[in-house]
C-alpha cells in the first residue's frame, strides 16, 4: 500500500489533512455554484429587469420635474415640432411609412401584385411634455401602431392596374398622450438603465416591459439547479463538522438532523430562493453573506481544531 506524503514537507499526509482538503474543495466549489445562481438571478431581476426599473423610476410633474438627475416617469400630451404628412393630413411623433406598387414580381409569369418599393422611420426631432425635453432618438417606441391607414394614390383600392402605388402609414399621432420612461438629466429625457416612449397607457406599457415566459423558464431551472447542487456540495462540510461539535447545544440539534432532512432542506431552499426571486434577490448581500461565512467560518474552526489536536 502506497502512503501519500505532503509536497511541501515530504511527511506523511493524514487522513485528518485530506479530509480538511477535501472539505475545503467542497465549500469552494459549492460557494461558487450558488454564487452564480444568484448573479444570474440578480441581474435579471434587477439589472436588465426593465419593467422593474420602470415600476421604481419616480413619478413626477412634467410641468414641474424638479431638479437632480434621475430616473422618472410620467404621462402627458406632446408638444414641439411634429413631423408633417402630406398623405393622410396627419401630425407625428412617430411615423413608419412603406410604399408599394402594383406590378409584377421576379417571375414574370406570375399576376401582378402589390409588390415592396421602399420605406422609412421618422421620428419629430424636437418634442417636450411640459417642461421635459424628449430625445425621441435615443427612444424605445412602444405602441408605434396606435394609428394606421392606408393612402392609394390612383384611388383603385379594388381594381389596381399596374403602375398604381399604395402607401402603408401607421404611427403616433402628435394629439395622442404618451407615457415615459427614463433617465431626466438638466431639462432632458434621454437614455439610461431604460427609455421608453409609449402611445400605450402605464399599466400595457408595463405589460408590455415585462420579460418573455421563454426566458423566466429557462432561466429558473438553471439557477434551481445551480443553487441546489451548491447548498449540497456545501452540505458535506457542514456536516462533518457539525459531527466533529456535538458538544454545542444547536450544533447537537442540527447533526442529528442527518443527509436526508438536509437535503431536503436545500431542496426547499433552493427552490423558494429562485420561485419567489423578485423578492429574494433585494435579500441577496444577506443571503450571500450567511451562505459563505457560515462554511468559511466551520471549515477554519475545523482545520484550526485539527490542528490543534
Amino acid at each position: 500500500m502506497t502512503e501519500q506524503t505532503d509536497a511541501g514537507t515530504g511527511g506523511p499526509v493524514s487522513a485528518g489533512d485530506s479530509g480538511a482538503k477535501r472539505a475545503a474543495t467542497l465549500t469552494v466549489v459549492g460557494l461558487l455554484f450558488v454564487f452564480a445562481a444568484f448573479i444570474i438571478l440578480y441581474r435579471a431581476e434587477r439589472t436588465n429587469n426593465r419593467q422593474w426599473i420602470a415600476k421604481k423610476a419616480e413619478r413626477v410633474d412634467p410641468a414641474a420635474p424638479g431638479a437632480g438627475a434621475r430616473m422618472v416617469k410620467f404621462t402627458g400630451v406632446p408638444g414641439g415640432t411634429f413631423l408633417d404628412d402630406a398623405d393622410s393630413g396627419r401630425r407625428f411623433v412617430y411615423l413608419r411609412r412603406s410604399r408599394y406598387e402594383f406590378r409584377r414580381g421576379a417571375d414574370a409569369a406570375a399576376a401582378p401584385d402589390w409588390q415592396y418599393a421602399s420605406g422609412s422611420t421618422e421620428r419629430a426631432k424636437e418634442v417636450r411634455i411640459g417642461a421635459v425635453g424628449i430625445r425621441l432618438d435615443e427612444a424605445e417606441i412602444i405602441g408605434g401602431g396606435a394609428w394606421s391607414t392606408t393612402v392609394y394614390k390612383n384611388g383603385r383600392e379594388a381594381a389596381p392596374r399596374i403602375g398604381d402605388v399604395k402607401i402603408s402609414l401607421s404611427g403616433i399621432p402628435a394629439e395622442l398622450p404618451l407615457f415615459c420612461a427614463g433617465y431626466f438629466s438638466n431639462g432632458y429625457l434621454g437614455a439610461g438603465d431604460l427609455f421608453v416612449v409609449s402611445s400605450f397607457s402605464e399599466g400595457k406599457t408595463m405589460d408590455e416591459l415585462a420579460e418573455t415566459w421563454v426566458w423566466r423558464w429557462l432561466r429558473h431551472p438553471v439557477c434551481f439547479a445551480l443553487m441546489l447542487v451548491g447548498l449540497l456540495l456545501l452540505g458535506g462540510p457542514a456536516m462533518r463538522t457539525m459531527k466533529r461539535h456535538e458538544e454545542m447545544p444547536v450544533v447537537r440539534s442540527l447533526a442529528r438532523i442527518g443527509w436526508p432532512a438536509y437535503g431536503a432542506l436545500s431542496l426547499a431552499c433552493a427552490f423558494l430562493l429562485v420561485r419567489f426571486s423578485p423578492v429574494t434577490v433585494d435579500l441577496i448581500w444577506l443571503i450571500l453573506a450567511l451562505v459563505i461565512g457560515v462554511p468559511i467560518a466551520i471549515t477554519v474552526r475545523s482545520v484550526r481544531s485539527h490542528r490543534g489536536a
